[in-house]
């Protein structure tokens, strides 16, 4: 399972859609993910050659950052409950966080670039159509969600 998420992140670097921020709200569905995406560009045997070999020589680059984020995460919302809280301690693990996400995002971006590099105009054309459609996808689902949140706020407001 964490081979696969190490991929998905990968392959996100790939349509285009990096970042801490994909750790947060929906995730695609089967049918329209970047690997989804990737099957459909009908790649070469020596193109997934390749691009296996990019994922296999960034994955310990890249499970070491996401893990690095996790824990982040974790120490900061621990650092910042009230009977822990320290300004310049949260800060601290704040910049922690954004520098390796930072990083993070360098590298999905340079894992893009690599794998953008290998394929052909059409696939390219093809992968640019399916991203726009993904980010369309996933815009809306982030619709339903905020509208969601509202109606759950104005129950909590008014009850």
């Amino acid at each position: 399972m964490k081979k696969l998420f190490v991929i998905f992140s990968f392959l996100l670097a790939f349509v285009g859609l990096q970042g801490p921020a994909m750790s947060f709200g929906p995730h695609p569905g089967k049918e329209m993910s970047p690997l989804k995406i990737l099957e459909n560009l009908n790649l070469s045997k020596d193109q997934k050659r390749q691009i296996a070999k990019i994922l296999r020589e960034n994955q310990r680059a890249m499970q070491n950052l996401t893990g690095q984020i996790k824990s982040s995460k974790k120490e900061l919302m621990k650092s910042m409950e009230p009977e822990n809280f320290d300004e310049q301690s949260s800060l601290k693990i704040y910049k922690q966080m954004t520098d390796n996400g930072e990083k993070l995002i360098l590298l999905q971006a340079r894992i893009g670039k690599e794998i953008n590099q290998l394929l052909t105009e059409e696939q390219r054309v093809k992968a640019k159509e399916e991203k726009r459609k993904f980010i369309t996808m996933m815009d809306k689902r982030m619709d339903i969600i905020k509208a969601d949140l509202e109606a759950v706020k104005q129950d909590i407001f008014w009850s």
